[in-house]
């Protein structure tokens, strides 16, 4: 047998195994191929049950991570099946035993290759053999193509599941979204505050001694941010405390130097006519402190005591020493000021005074524009922001979850919207008890001196009466962050799910009252921007209220309120004599007891405020680091108790 023909004999043998093997590979791949995504969808199914019983992934990360298994089984079973090396000898064998016969492709491979030696008339009929054997095998018949369909049944039953617990309501979805939300906000400024960091250092205008002060709060809140399952209020917080003490640094001072005003501020409060300046110079805000200069000014204008001229130039003394270092120009004037007095010279002491609210103006523009001050503004402004985006994180996702808290429409339960507020219906009132629902993160609407509505930071009753003066004007900086605030604060409740005040809790409870009254409530300054709180539907005249407490009877009739004395307990009147001791000399008589009982001798009490000022606030203090009062209303304490300092 020639060499042509043996060549052509092994060709056409090796043809036929290799089609064989591509048969066998499409044979598997039928029946691995839907075991793969079997497989994966087995562990998608397990993922959602597991994120139904806990939070932990959603379903678009659980359909992602399904189907990149999935896929990845199915690639890698198939790579397996087609792409396995596999010698022609060794399948010919595997073929022979399949098929059944008998070794003849793998023979005569093996004659062809000369492995076997053989007469070459035996070669010659074992090769014609096994090519007629070769093509007479009935693929379709050995080695079937044939569809598991319990298989494709199980598949199509876990994907159909699968999709139902995707697609139908997870209630722990709606928490795990407002926690991404909350990470990726919170991780947004921690890259912020890293930015701010490195453009303090690289601020060459400003000392060794101004940026460690403005390191300091950011360092701080960066280092609570980056803390291991930090809540959302303590994020805020950390936010808030820095917005803080940024807000103290734009004023220009450093801490020695806001020492020394309020040492001056100490001396000065004793005396009537310094007790604004004194006020001023605590804070210390050197706008307020040249007006209460100028009235001081005026003050000296009436007529003095000799006792009272020698303790005001006392003080005044006190007060220049304190600012020898820190404001020369004003603690020159003060002495000045000090020295007139003694002498009898009140023009000049007016004047000295007037001139010393120069020189605070003069150093409250200068500080101002110092580099100290608008670096700390610009980080004041940031932090507020980033306030305002850890405090909206996860509202947007927590809505559908408060929309199913069966709120009715009327009831005094109204959700409040990124600082928006509700406008109540003209002649309605709120329900009863609305106004005592308070959130965990801080007094929503209805909150004494601040405003629902984001920016707006005084409120302006058209129709009431008595507005302060505290209420019209005021620095339009705070005014926002106090509307800021309280967005973050009615953005917070909503998505921890907690109910808010009713709508017209807020202006319902500022018609009528006094003006004195909403100046009390409205935390001191009344610090704010320009803006007005309009509320709608009568105002009763005081003393009237109206009959009608529900929405739709606005136009009831008003009557006055009467009220009613019913001496009772809770069991009823009581009958039961109660014995007072003594001893009763007639029917009629009080029961009298023995003693010695003088007459209070005539004289007069008093209490200074500023002797009780400080324990008042160092219980506030130390209410505020204990974490008991909610967020929002800190800076409303501080900023109320900031107003009473003398």
């Amino acid at each position: 047998m020639n060499t042509i023909t043996l060549q052509h004999t092994e060709r056409t043998l090796v043809h036929a195994v290799r089609r064989w093997n591509r048969h066998l590979h499409a044979t598997r791949s039928v029946v691995w191929g839907p075991r793969s995504v079997i497989a994966g969808l087995l562990v998608g199914v397990a993922l959602a049950l597991v994120s139904r019983l806990r939070p932990w992934l959603l379903p678009a990360e659980i359909a992602q991570i399904t189907g990149a298994l999935a896929a990845g089984l199915l690639i890698a079973a198939l790579g397996w099946i087609w792409l396995r090396p596999r010698p022609v000898l060794r399948a010919a064998r595997w073929f022979d035993r399949r098929f059944a016969l008998k070794e003849r492709t793998s023979t005569a491979l093996e004659l062809t290759a000369g492995t076997i030696p053989a007469p070459p008339a035996l070669v010659e009929r074992q090769l014609s053999d096994a090519l007629r054997s070769a093509e007479s095998v009935n693929l379709a018949a050995r080695l079937p193509i044939r569809l598991r369909w319990l298989e494709l049944g199980v598949m199509a039953a876990l994907a159909a599941l699968l999709a139902v617990l995707l697609l139908t309501h997870n209630p722990h979805t709606t928490r795990l979204l407002a926690e991404r939300e909350l990470d990726q906000a919170i991780a947004e400024q921690i890259a912020s505050l890293e930015r701010q960091i490195e453009e303090i250092d690289r601020n060459n205008s400003l000392t060794e001694e101004e940026k460690a002060a403005l390191r300091q709060p950011l360092e701080e809140a960066l280092e609570i941010l980056r803390q291991q399952d930090i809540s959302q209020q303590e994020a805020v917080a950390a936010m808030a405390e820095a917005q803080q003490a940024m807000r103290d640094l734009s004023e220009g001072l450093l801490g020695e130097e806001r020492e020394a005003y309020q040492q001056a501020a100490g001396a000065l409060a004793g005396a009537n006519a310094t007790s604004e300046l004194a006020r001023a110079l605590r804070r210390p805000d050197l706008a307020a402190a040249a007006e209460a200069a100028e009235q001081a000014a005026r003050e000296m204008g009436r007529e003095l005591s000799f006792a009272e001229r020698q303790d005001l130039a006392e003080r005044l003394e006190q007060a220049a020493d304190a600012l020898q270092e820190t404001n020369p120009a004003l603690s020159e004037q003060l002495r000045n000021a000090a020295e007139a007095l003694r002498q009898g010279d009140m023009e000049a002491a007016q004047e000295a005074m007037r001139q010393a609210a120069q020189a605070a103006r003069d150093q409250q523009q200068q500080l101002q524009q110092s580099p100290l001050a608008q670096q700390a503004q610009a980080a004041a402004q940031q932090m507020r922001s980033g306030q305002q985006q850890i405090a909206r994180a996860g509202q947007q996702t927590s809505q559908p979850q408060q929309a199913s808290a069966g709120q009715q429409p009327g009831t005094g339960s109204q959700q409040f919207q990124s600082g928006q507020q509700a406008q109540p219906d003209s002649g309605s009132q709120p329900a009863s008890g609305d106004s005592d629902q308070i959130s965990d993160l801080g007094v929503q609407s209805g909150e004494p001196g601040q405003s629902l509505r984001s920016g707006e930071g005084q409120p302006s009753d058209q129709g009431g009466e008595g507005e302060t003066e505290s209420s019209r004007t005021g620095q339009q900086g705070d005014g926002e962050a106090l509307g800021d605030e309280a967005a973050m604060s009615g953005e917070l409740s909503a998505q921890l799910g907690g109910e808010q005040m009713a709508p017209g809790d807020s202006t319902q409870s500022l018609q009528g009252q006094e003006g004195e009254q909403r100046a009390a409530l409205a935390a001191g300054e009344g610090e704010g921007g320009a803006g007005t709180d309009t509320t709608q539907g009568p105002t009763a005249p005081p003393g009237e209220i109206s009959v009608g407490n529900s929405p739709g009877e606005g136009d009831s009739p008003l009557r006055r309120f009467e009220a009613v004395y019913a001496p009772s307990w809770i069991g009823g009147e009581s009958n039961i004599a109660l014995d007072v001791g003594g001893q009763i000399t007639g029917e009629e008589s009080i029961p009298g007891q023995q003693g010695e009982f003088t007459r209070n001798p005539a004289g007069q009490s008093t209490l200074l405020y500023q002797n009780v000022f400080g324990s008042y606030q160092d219980f506030v203090g130390q209410a505020l680091e204990s974490g008991r009062i909610p967020l929002i209303q800190r800076d409303i304490i501080h900023d109320y108790f900031s107003s009473l300092e003398p």
